[in-house]
């Protein structure tokens, strides 16, 4: 397993994520582990959340599926749910812009 890291500054205030690929699956799949300075929560392999990308061509079209696991709480669900909508509109914009 690879581990993978970044991190960088929002508004100021610094971050680190990291985790671990638990599964790659070219071209239609990628799992992860994910940890984040800004969770608020103890960096131990059981509360990393579980990430899991699966890409699926239907109709000349690529349908991209994003699952966030392991959540601790309904609140901490709701903030991946809204964080993925707002990546996902983000990269369709720029997808269909590019066609």
């Amino acid at each position: 397993m690879r581990r993978w890291s970044f991190g960088g500054n929002i508004r100021g205030k610094p971050y680190e994520d990291h985790g671990t690929v638990l599964a790659f699956a070219p071209p239609s799949g990628l799992s992860y582990s994910y940890w984040s300075s800004f969770s608020g929560t103890e960096d131990v392999p059981e509360a990393r959340l579980v990430i899991r990308y699966r890409l699926d061509e239907e109709n000349g079209r690529v349908n991209v599926r994003v699952t966030t696991a392991n959540c601790a709480t309904e609140e901490q669900a709701d903030h991946a749910a809204r964080n993925w909508d707002i990546v996902l509109h983000g990269l369709k914009t720029l997808v269909e812009s590019r066609a």
